[in-house]
């Protein structure tokens, strides 16, 4: 549970107030000395800092478990198969690069992009340009095979 540390500084606080407020009215009614009372608070806060700071270091600790348990949980997930069966082997690539009809969507009711059709040649440079959110970048995504599309080809 996250909340150890909050708590403790809300109690060592609460105890510093309740402390300060008591002791001021000591001081007033000629029971203590100011700087009795100033030493005393010192001393509090010297006792509670220890506290704090474990307190603390349990709640990262506590942080980092569950950060190691997501870690564990990705790790032992499945390794992907590839959805696509009509792949082919290029036994000597050239380089080029061609969108043929692509169709996609990241489901199938909701298509992005339709008919996006270009080639790119060997040590050619191509700029995709666009606003934010227009595709350039699901673009490279499905060159990378990181997304399947639902029609078309890229070669």
């Amino acid at each position: 549970n996250f909340a150890i540390y909050p708590a403790i500084r809300f109690i060592n606080q609460l105890a510093f107030i309740i402390s300060a407020i008591f002791g001021a009215m000591l001081v007033l009614s000629g029971g203590i000395t100011i700087g009795f009372l100033q030493a005393y608070l010192q001393y509090i806060n010297q006792i509670s800092e220890p506290i704090s700071t474990a307190s603390y270091v349990i709640n990262s600790i506590q942080a980092a478990m569950a950060s190691i348990d997501r870690i564990f949980v990705i790790l032992d997930e499945a390794d992907e198969q590839p959805e696509a069966t009509h792949l082919e082997t290029i036994s000597s690539p050239k380089g080029a690069i061609e969108f043929k009809n692509v169709q996609f969507g990241y489901t199938p009711e909701k298509i992005l992009m339709k008919n996006v059709d270009f080639s790119v040649q060997p040590k050619k440079t191509v700029a995709i340009v666009g606003p934010t959110g227009a595709g350039k970048t699901t673009l490279v995504n499905l060159l990378m095979r990181f997304y399947e599309i639902n029609q078309g080809a890229i070669t």
